[in-house]
């Protein structure tokens, strides 16, 4: 443990794990975090070895998470650093026990692992480990309102739970998206209305934390409630997925680099080209020029372009940019 924790490495991919990833999952609480951080400083050597393995697991995989927003000297050293860690934390709630006593700790690292492992290109396994988390959740009674079952908790411990159930909701919701199975976590009675908009420093660092979580949590439930058998409207289809696509192509336009992050969004970018490719090879002769045909094979190519770009180290890109090619 002494030869990872670096005097100033942990402190820089700490503050990439803030800037990067947190605004996706806001589900720790910066302040408590950071003050058990530096009181795990200040523990001894061997008071650091006997300390809770839980807040062990959470900083490597947070760590994990940070490195993947760094710049390293090559992209096979960022993968290996960025696993190694991600070994360590599971290794680490291992110590912990995690499957015979969950806790908010565990819970918050397992959601990260579980993301970690998506943006890995490691989706099935993912999906595998987040039915142990979505179980651990329910067993803590997360899904439950906190009002109901910690009618005597603190208003931060109430925000707290409400704040990682969603994390778990909106995983799940989305991996199922991608892997395209039945989503798991579905029996629950928390209620949007019930996270605090504070900008009180005990809850959150500003109230934007809770606008994205209440928009994403109702997007989430949108997905959930949607029906299979709908009538296809090619044309209204192709526009649809204009506008979903060039939203996306923006959002990469600004985050860059960081847009890496977003997995749910990458891949569903993805599955949206597929099925313009999909519908461009089954048009009627006379749509040659209609511009929402033509419109759909430009954001066709625009995918690819873009995909292109980062085909020299991401195998998942150069995979999905060979698909999409063979449509055009």
């Amino acid at each position: 443990m002494s030869n990872l924790f670096k005097a100033e490495h942990p402190f820089r991919l700490l503050s990439r794990y803030f800037h990067a990833v947190d605004p996706v999952y806001p589900m720790i609480h910066r302040e408590t975090f950071e003050n058990d951080y530096n009181h795990f400083w200040m523990l001894t050597h061997t008071e650091r070895s006997a300390t809770d393995a839980s807040l062990v697991a959470l900083i490597f995989v947070m760590l994990a998470m940070g490195t993947q927003f760094v710049d390293l000297p090559s992209m096979e050293e960022k993968v290996q650093t960025a696993e190694f860690y991600v070994s360590a934390s599971h290794q680490a709630l291992r110590m912990f026990s995690y499957l015979g006593r969950p806790s908010m700790r565990s819970i918050q690292t397992m959601v990260l692992i579980t993301y970690f492992l998506m943006n890995d290109n490691h989706a099935s396994d993912a999906w595998a480990f987040a039915g142990i988390l979505q179980r651990q959740a329910y067993a803590m009674g997360l899904n439950r309102d906190p009002s109901i079952v910690k009618p005597n908790a603190h208003p931060l411990e109430m925000q707290q739970r409400r704040k990682v159930w969603q994390a778990v909701f909106i995983q799940d919701t989305f991996l199922s998206v991608i892997i395209k199975l039945p989503p798991t976590v579905t029996h629950k009675d928390v209620r949007i209305e019930d996270l605090l908009e504070t900008e009180d420093s005990s809850f959150e660092h500003g109230a934007t934390d809770t606008s994205f979580i209440r928009s994403m949590w109702t997007l989430a439930s949108v997905v959930q409630d949607q029906h299979e058998e709908m009538a296809c409207d090619i044309r209204a289809t192709l526009e649809a997925a204009h506008e979903a696509i060039a939203s996306f192509l923006l959002f990469h336009t600004i985050f860059d680099g960081e847009a890496g992050v977003w997995f749910h969004f990458q891949h569903r970018a993805f599955s949206e080209a597929l099925m313009i490719a999909e519908l461009l090879k089954i048009k009627p002769p006379e749509s040659t020029m209609d511009s929402v045909y033509v419109q759909g094979k430009t954001d066709l190519i625009k995918m690819v372009g873009m995909m292109q770009m980062n085909s020299e180290h991401d195998i998942v890109a150069r995979t999905r940019m060979g698909v999409l090619s063979s449509y055009l």
